[in-house]
């Protein structure tokens, strides 16, 4: 699927409406245009064949669920390093079963409640020095986790943000941004 710049009458696209490719299976990548501010709760969720995505740069909100379900996505790519893009909606990776790794991007401030819950296969996680809330269970039912970087300009953490993973699983490194020693 490729999302145009503009619309037949001119007007430039700017958001993905929400729910706008909800359970689009047959979908397997979308091309988001540059214009795009802001993809829309639950715009793509349950889109099980959609394997990597694309965030432009200049998207500035992910909202709610906005990927949720999306079992076969493996890949997200921020766009140059996506510097506008300061939050990321409660649940809007929750379910993406084969996402291995993630790396957020420079100016991310707002992680909502279980953005990563349940994503089976996640490995290792980066989040920004720019982080200042991790939402409640963001990582929870994460259990593949190996490595966790965390900036440490965090001022406000939900409950059990990596559900029981740090007690279950005491191998899991936890770094603070610019060390290099396990925390």
């Amino acid at each position: 699927v490729t999302i145009p710049e503009t619309l037949s009458d001119e007007r430039i696209v700017t958001a993905i409406d929400s729910e706008a490719f909800k359970s689009c299976t047959y979908v397997t990548s979308v091309s988001i245009p540059e214009t795009v501010r802001e993809i829309g709760s639950w715009a793509f969720t349950l889109c099980t064949s959609l394997t990597e995505i694309k965030i432009p740069e200049a998207v500035e909100s992910i909202g709610e669920g906005a990927f949720h379900g999306c079992d076969s996505l493996t890949k997200v790519i921020f766009e140059g390093d996506a510097p506008a893009l300061k939050s990321i909606g409660n649940y809007a990776f929750n379910s993406c079963k084969a996402l291995v790794d993630i790396t957020l991007p420079k100016g991310v401030t707002s992680v909502g409640d279980g953005a990563f819950y349940e994503c089976d296969a996640l490995k290792t996680v980066s989040l920004p020095q720019s982080l200042k809330t991790l939402g409640k269970t963001v990582f929870a039912k994460c259990d593949a986790i190996e490595k966790i970087t965390l900036g440490d300009n965090i001022e406000s953490v939900g409950e059990y943000p990596f559900g029981t993973l740090l007690t279950d699983k005491p191998d899991v490194v936890i770094y603070t941004a610019g060390s290099t020693t396990d925390k």
